[in-house]
């Protein structure tokens, strides 16, 4: 059994994407419990998920405890589950991602934990960089960008 945990606080577009992918993964459906954590968005995120994925178990948390403590809340009660995966909401996953994590894992006793090739979704990211310039004063004329 395999725990899939995505922490959100808001971003409720993202963190619906994120779990969608998860449920699109290649891995027997009985093999997979998906959680969401949700730290207290003030978004409808915990609602929109009950609705348009009720497979995925909610843990809404009363108050934003952060990423870790939120992990924390979904790693408890771990007796059936033989691994976790930590997905950020904010990202989506292909559907062969989990398969070769595991393997890799079970390959190796050693080993504990392992990570997918992480890419960004488009090849290029637009970015745009704004610079004022200054003196730097006593005497230092140069124009300084910052």
């Amino acid at each position: 059994m395999v725990r899939v945990i995505v922490v959100s606080h808001n971003a409720c577009d993202l963190t619906l994407a994120c779990l969608r992918s998860v449920l699109a993964t290649n891995w027997p459906r009985d093999r997979l419990e998906i959680v969401l954590v949700d730290n207290a968005s003030t978004e409808a995120v915990v609602d929109r998920v009950r609705e348009e994925l009720p497979t995925v178990r909610v843990i809404a948390n009363s108050a934003n405890l952060g990423f870790g403590a939120a992990n924390n809340c979904a790693l408890r009660n771990r007796s059936t589950v033989d691994y976790c995966a930590l997905v950020n909401n904010d990202a989506t996953v292909g559907p062969d991602w989990l398969a070769p994590l595991v393997k890799t894992l079970e390959a190796d006793p050693s080993l504990g934990a392992a990570c997918p090739k992480i890419l960004l979704s488009s090849r290029f990211v637009p970015v745009v960089l704004r610079s004022t310039t200054h003196q730097r004063g006593r005497g230092d004329r140069r124009q300084l960008g910052v």
